[in-house]
């Protein structure tokens, strides 16, 4: 998909609400509510990359490559000064540092009901563990299964993770919070064509608006039921469904409308600079408030309102200098992997899925590129922005200090 500069915005509105919601969860109550944003931004993004650049020469490798030069460099850079840190404190670390190193502090909730000890400001990435974990299997999964079984695939993972968290399954694992990700995938594979969006524009516009007014209908009735620490499983799994499906309709919008005077508040360039650098708001701000709150509490300084904002803006000045001298600069690695367009045979085993598509990862470019038929970025030249991993927060019923 070509870069909706809209979703920039978004990412912004997002990053800042999960800011806020752990600044002091009373400003904003349910700011946590902005990882599922993220997380179906996610699934839109690798989704459609998957859609336009699955059947390029050696897609997989290049994927992979691509995405851990996005989301590992500051990672565990900030995992290393968490460690540092905590050695400082004298804080344990040890015992769960192999879980942080391999994106998998969040598994032993599959046969445990709780996780080795980290501090605190550090295990919001649980939430990008789950990213890292989906990365694994869906872009093969789309690769094999083809294109026509998206959508039914993408609704059968919401349902199974509907039905997992109504069966107990903890918050924080791939299987239960995996309906962004999957609604994500729907909305790929409707604006993956551009002569369907222009000869049913009408019929979009209808559609994302009649489902985001339903399903915020429905997450408001269930709300009161949802929200109390009493509420039970199924409620909670329903209504945390309904609030995708609102962030599926809202974004719907958004995407079909880009460009429109109305929208013009996220196509600001200020709101669209702190979307790009929405990845390190949320990596580093747990650290920022920590080490600020000691400063003030050593310094004897009252928790005001000026504070929070001293914080927020310590985060966006991190965030911004490791943009300009760590991020972008390893991001213009990504060139030495580009997406190319493989031959037509290629194209077609990967277009209608099957074992053939595997052919394609490991084969050699034979023919002059193909121009591509889809809405989609252009192969060899996706924009940095597009390429970008959401940025997730936390999770309902969190017990992370603010």
């Amino acid at each position: 998909m070509q870069r909706t500069i809209e979703l920039d915005g978004v990412r912004a509105i997002a990053a800042l609400a999960i800011l806020v919601f752990h600044l002091d969860n009373r400003l904003l109550p349910q700011g946590w509510l902005a990882v599922d944003l993220f997380m179906l931004l996610s699934g839109f993004l690798i989704t459609s990359i998957v859609l336009t650049n699955g059947r390029t020469d050696r897609f997989l490798r290049n994927f992979y490559l691509r995405r851990g030069l996005r989301t590992w460099p500051i990672y565990y850079l900030s995992l290393a000064v968490v460690f540092l840190v905590s050695a400082l404190l004298r804080q344990p670390v040890l015992g769960s540092l192999p879980y942080y190193l391999t994106f998998t502090q969040n598994v032993p909730y599959y046969w445990s009901t709780s996780v080795p000890p980290f501090p605190w400001y550090f295990i919001h990435t649980w939430s990008l563990a789950v990213e890292e974990q989906y990365y694994l299997f869906w872009p093969a999964l789309v690769l094999l299964a083809g294109r026509k079984w998206v959508i039914p695939l993408s609704c059968a993972l919401a349902a199974l993770c509907t039905a997992a968290r109504a069966g107990g399954a903890h918050w924080t694992l791939l299987i239960a919070r995996c309906d962004g990700f999957a609604l994500g995938g729907v909305l790929a594979m409707l604006f993956d064509d551009t002569s369907l969006l222009v000869k049913y524009r009408r019929h979009y516009v209808g559609g994302f608006a009649l489902v985001g007014a339903a399903s915020i209908g429905i997450a408001l009735g269930l709300w009161s039921d949802a929200v109390v620490p009493t509420a039970a499983p199924l409620v909670k799994s329903l209504w945390m469904l309904a609030v995708n499906c609102g962030f599926f309709g809202m974004l719907g919008l958004v995407i079909v409308h880009a460009g429109h005077p109305a929208l013009g508040t996220l196509r600001n360039p200020s709101l669209g600079y702190l979307g790009r650098v929405s990845y390190g708001l949320y990596l580093y701000h747990p650290l920022v408030f920590m080490a600020l709150d000691r400063g003030a509490a050593a310094l004897k300084l009252p928790q005001t309102m000026a504070l929070g904002f001293v914080k927020l803006g310590a985060t966006v000045l991190l965030a911004s200098i490791s943009w300009r001298f760590v991020e972008r600069p390893i991001l213009a690695l990504k060139s030495r992997f580009p997406y190319r367009e493989e031959h037509v045979g290629v194209r077609r085993s990967v277009r209608h899925g099957g074992v053939f598509a595997f052919a394609a990862w490991s084969s050699r470019q034979t023919d002059p590129p193909l121009p591509s038929k889809t809405l989609g970025v252009p192969p060899g030249s996706t924009p940095a922005a597009h390429d970008e991993p959401s940025s997730p927060g936390v999770g309902p019923w969190a017990t992370t200090p603010a």
